[in-house]
């Protein structure tokens, strides 16, 4: 079944189901709905992403600034999987977003003829990385839609202020390359945007360790090595007890301050646990940049960012 039939076919249960969310997640505009779905083991309306950009689109090999393609810095491709596209569609719920309320988030991946597909590849324990950044780039989340079938993937998330968000999709169906694909969130409440500023001194302190992180280069288009460097938050001993979070000993998210860059790494030596952790990337224009670093210890995961400018 296409994609369009789908749609087609789900808006005979509009009525009813619009009538089924306004009790579980507030009121509900029916005239904002242009598809509804009925799934065996939840009832859910899938409203367009109506006034949101890059709600859907084809997604190729080559990579564009300001459409559904962000960069990705991640794997080996093989040029016939590369030239295969696929096509994705997002859909929230409710029509509005607001703060501090659920929001649901559906992804649908098809093939370049609208058929779902079935079959993903686990990447580092995961079938989908779901990244959430807001504008300014001072919140960051990092969470693992439900894979529902048929090429279905669904999250339910709660923003903590309103604005604009960008999210991040990446995964790998069965036969293809590996993929991002990104779409614009706004959402209603009060916010307020923070300038990004290079960071002056790169070290972060958690409760988990201080953790410093050195750059060999910092010119677009050049090899980049990121080394994380690790000491107990208490006594400054080096850490050698770090624990694998998502099959690794850390991941690394970096996205530019214009939102189209987005570069998921992961580490040379997946299986170490410290004092370092080293990363290997290129960043592809000049500009700002905030870097997640991802890690795991004493069973807790903890996330260090850094500002940097690229030359």
């Amino acid at each position: 079944m296409t994609i369009k039939k789908m749609i087609r076919d789900r808006q005979s249960y509009v009525a009813v189901l619009a009538f089924i969310l306004a009790g579980t997640l507030g009121a509900f505009s029916a005239d904002r709905v242009q598809g509804a779905a009925y799934s065996s083991h939840n009832q859910t309306i899938i409203a367009s992403d109506q006034g949101h950009e890059h709600h859907h689109g084809t997604i190729e090999k080559s990579k564009q600034p300001g459409s559904d393609q962000a960069e990705h810095h991640h794997g080996h491709h093989s040029d016939e999987a590369e030239d295969r596209q696929l096509y994705a569609e997002w859909s929230f719920q409710p029509g509005e977003a607001v703060a501090g309320q659920a929001i649901g988030i559906d992804l649908q991946i098809a093939d370049a003829e609208g058929e779902p597909l079935q079959k993903f590849e686990d990447n580092h324990e995961r079938k989908l990385h779901l990244i959430i950044v807001s504008e300014d780039l001072g919140y960051f989340d990092h969470v693992h839609p439900e894979y529902a079938g048929n090429g279905l993937f669904r999250q339910y998330i709660v923003l903590p202020a309103g604005g604009k968000y960008k999210l991040f999709a990446d995964f790998q169906p069965a036969g293809y390359a590996h993929t991002t694909v990104s779409t614009t969130l706004h959402v209603s409440g009060e916010y307020t945007l923070e300038r990004l500023i290079a960071d002056q001194e790169r070290i972060k302190s958690t409760d988990k360790a201080v953790v410093e992180l050195a750059i060999t280069e910092l010119a677009a288009g050049q090899e980049t090595e990121l080394v994380f460097d690790f000491r107990h938050p208490k006594t400054g001993v080096p850490l050698t007890d770090l624990q694998p979070y998502l099959g690794a000993i850390g991941h690394v998210v970096i996205i530019s301050e214009d939102l189209e860059q987005y570069l998921h790494v992961h580490p040379v030596n997946e299986r170490g646990s410290g004092p370092e952790a080293r990363f290997v990337t290129s960043f592809p224009d000049e500009g700002l940049y905030r870097i997640w670093g991802q890690f795991q210890r004493e069973g807790e995961t903890f996330i260090v960012p850094f500002t940097v400018k690229v030359q």
